[in-house]
């Protein structure tokens, strides 16, 4: 696909930390960022694509990055958008660490890249736009990864096997 952005980022401009983290990649010079979200002042978006996962797909591949970040690292929570930019392929993710990234396969420099400042992520970000051939084969690993463990088929599956074990338990109870 065509290349549309040196980095994205998806998401909206809910809370005064993300702000300032999007106000800091504004100003990084010679970078071309798309930012796509609500909750943004007018003049920083390129649209907002919230659920338009077809759309959202071709963003990401468009780009050389896609960004993510970590409102609550410790608590391991992390949203969908991790894997739908994985799974676009194309970009190499680049996620603030949250805790349990490992248990996800999410392993810096193999799937994705990880960085917990702003300085490092910019010190990454510079290195891996030069570095197109590291560049790309963690993105194809990042995309494998999203497609054989972290899919839609893949956690229905899961979501069966867990009714199954509990239908299991509770027939085993009764005996």
């Amino acid at each position: 696909p065509d290349t549309y952005y040196d980095v994205v980022f998806l998401g909206s401009g809910y809370s005064t930390a993300r702000q300032q983290f999007v106000k800091k990649l504004r100003s990084l010079s010679g970078i071309n960022l798309g930012l796509y979200g609500s909750g943004w002042p007018a003049n920083w978006t390129k649209g907002q694509n919230l659920y338009n996962f077809i759309e959202a797909c071709k963003i990401y591949r468009g780009a050389k990055i896609s960004l993510g970040d970590s409102q609550w690292p410790d608590s391991g929570f992390v949203s969908n958008r991790v894997f739908q930019a994985l799974a676009a392929g194309g970009s190499l993710l680049a996620h603030q660490w949250f805790r349990g990234m490992d248990d996800l396969g999410l392993i810096d420099n193999e799937t994705c890249i990880i960085w917990r400042t702003f300085p490092e992520l910019e010190e990454k970000i510079r290195w891996y736009l030069a570095n197109e051939r590291d560049r790309r084969a963690i993105a194809e690993a990042g995309e494998r990864l999203a497609l054989e463990r972290h899919s839609f088929d893949v956690r229905v599956r899961e979501l069966f096997q867990m009714l199954a074990m509990q239908k299991k338990a509770a027939e085993d109870w009764r005996w």
